[in-house]
């Protein structure tokens, strides 16, 4: 089988719950949700500190078929999230919860940079602290990226983002669905993804339209790392298949196993 290059970052940290600590971020979300597929390489770039948080991070990917060597253990402090849980599951956070740590320091090394340009797929959050550095390379050497907008809405901005993204990710609504289904009218070449929670997903390509159903559990545990584990059920499957209703069924199917326990993914 002819494997495929995943290239994640940068967004290391730990999720700290009232009684429990979890090695998460959404590049680690994401790695840890695709390694089980046969058919894809995983690389993960991104920074932690040498402490306890650090530490369980780096166990957390022990036995997992993830490349970690451009991980790196900075002297500081690793990233976390003081994360909150409604009795629903859903998870909210504070005004003090996040705390980057040495993650929003890091630049990328021209190893890094190289291992981007050999990738067949790199993924990233638009909020991380390279992302502009992902675009600038992309911009000298092509490579696939897909980008997690989440719920970002500086829609008169993304006209300079969209033309170097292949797969966009939004959680939205509505409104966004049809913001979404224009944007793709203008890049006909990229897929749009809109999760919806419980309402399911729409995707748009060309401005076709695609719609998947959630797919329902019983009890909601923690909505943490659900829109990364989508991401990583639909990009898997669509470097398989190329198949855009499957790709979005495997999404589903993904996130739906997140939502049954405490974090992103299970260690």
């Amino acid at each position: 089988m002819n494997r495929k290059k995943v290239v994640t970052l940068s967004c290391l940290c730990a999720d700290v719950f009232d009684n429990k600590v979890t090695a998460g971020g959404e590049t680690l979300n994401f790695a840890a949700n695709c390694c089980h597929h046969p058919h894809l390489s995983l690389y993960v770039i991104g920074a932690i500190g040498n402490d306890e948080y650090g530490k369980e991070i780096l166990r957390s990917m022990e036995g997992k078929a993830i490349d970690k060597s451009h991980v790196y253990i900075l002297d500081g402090k690793t990233a976390f999230n003081r994360t909150y849980l409604t009795e629903e599951g859903d998870r909210y956070y504070k005004e003090d919860s996040w705390h980057s740590g040495v993650m929003m320091d890091y630049k990328l090394s021209e190893e890094d940079k190289e291992l981007l340009r050999s990738a067949d797929l790199v993924q990233v959050t638009t909020h991380s602290p390279n992302f502009n550095e992902v675009i600038e390379c992309k911009k000298e050497s092509y490579f696939p990226l897909a980008a997690d907008f989440d719920i970002r809405r500086d829609y008169e901005n993304w006209d300079e983002l969209l033309p170097f993204v292949d797969y966009v990710f939004i959680s939205g609504d509505e409104e966004v669905i049809e913001r979404a289904k224009e944007f793709s009218k203008r890049y006909d070449k990229s897929i749009f993804i809109v999760t919806l929670a419980e309402k399911g997903s729409v995707a748009f390509k060309d401005g076709m339209r695609y719609d998947c159903k959630a797919v329902k559990v019983d009890t909601v545990t923690d909505t943490t790392g659900c829109g990364d584990s989508y991401a990583a059920g639909f990009l898997a499957e669509y470097l398989l298949s190329g198949d855009i209703d499957k790709s979005m069924e495997k999404g589903s199917e993904r996130a739906s196993e997140t939502l049954k326990f405490i974090g992103g993914f299970k260690y």
